[in-house]
Formats: structure tokens, C-alpha cells, sequence
């Protein structure tokens, strides 16, 4: 009989152990942290410093997650747009990891729905600000946090 992954064997354990203490058992979100990302920024300029795509990795388009600025910056603004994109080589480059390459180089073309993420610092303003961004997925089963190091000039 096949073993369950060790992710799958917690989850299963959990809300077994819920279940057992009294039947309510609330999901709490796989938090999957990617770190801290550096960016430099222009006074008074406005930057997109990040953007989330949806696309599994199998290639089908992702529809229903969500971006949210969970820390706003001190020194400047944070928003967020909707748009789509095509897959391409540069998202292979600057993926996070090696499987989010992987999967990226396997779905060129594709077209996905994106959420962007602009900053605009103070005008006047030099030194640093900082801001945490999270990606939830459509079934709000895993959170993708993401936290920038700005360097405004």
C-alpha cells in the first residue's frame, strides 16, 4: 500500500486530531515562505517590484488567487493590478525557485492572469522601506509570502 506524503500524513493527522477533540477543525494554510527579495527604487518613481502569475504546473491557467500587501510600506505606497501576460523566457530566469523555472520554461505562450506590484516612494525620500506581499491559492490551502528589502535613492 502506498505511503501518503509527509505534507498529506500532517494534514491527515491534524484534522484527525481536531476531529477527535470535539469535531471542529478550522485549516490553517500551508505557509510557504520565499524569502526576502532586494529592490532599488527611484524617489518619487513609480516601480513594479513583483508580479504573481497563475499557472499550475501542469501549464492550465490558475484563476481565483489572491495578492494581498499584508505589511504596507513606511516611506511610500503599495497597489496591486490585474492584467494577463504571456509565459516567457525572462519568468523561467527570474523564478523563485528551480521548479517554479522548470515548470515556467515547460509553458511558454501561455497566457495567465497576473497581479502586479507597484511601489512609489516619497518624493524626497532616501534609505529603506520594506513591505510583505501574499499570494493565496484559489483554494486557500497555501500562502506564498513574499517580503521586499527596498533601497530608495
Amino acid at each position: 500500500m502506498p505511503i501518503a506524503p509527509p505534507v498529506l500524513r500532517i494534514a491527515i493527522i491534524g484534522i484527525a486530531a481536531a476531529v477527535l477533540a470535539g469535531g471542529h477543525a478550522t485549516a490553517q494554510p500551508l505557509r510557504i515562505d520565499e524569502g526576502q527579495r532586494s529592490r532599488r527604487v527611484h524617489a518619487g518613481e513609480t516601480r513594479r517590484i513583483a508580479y504573481f502569475w497563475g499557472l499550475n504546473p501542469d501549464c492550465s491557467v490558475q484563476r481565483g488567487f489572491n495578492v494581498r500587501v499584508e505589511r504596507k510600506p513606511r516611506h511610500g505606497e503599495v497597489w496591486l493590478e490585474k492584467t494577463t501576460e504571456q509565459v516567457d523566457p525572462r519568468w523561467a530566469e527570474r523564478a523563485g525557485t528551480r521548479r517554479a523555472s522548470r515548470n515556467a520554461s515547460q509553458c511558454l505562450g501561455v497566457e495567465v492572469p497576473v497581479i502586479a506590484v507597484f511601489y512609489r516612494a516619497k518624493a524626497g525620500y532616501a534609505g529603506p522601506d520594506d513591505l510583505l506581499v501574499i499570494k493565496t491559492t484559489p483554494s486557500g490551502l497555501a500562502e506564498i509570502r513574499r517580503e521586499f528589502q527596498l533601497s530608495v535613492e
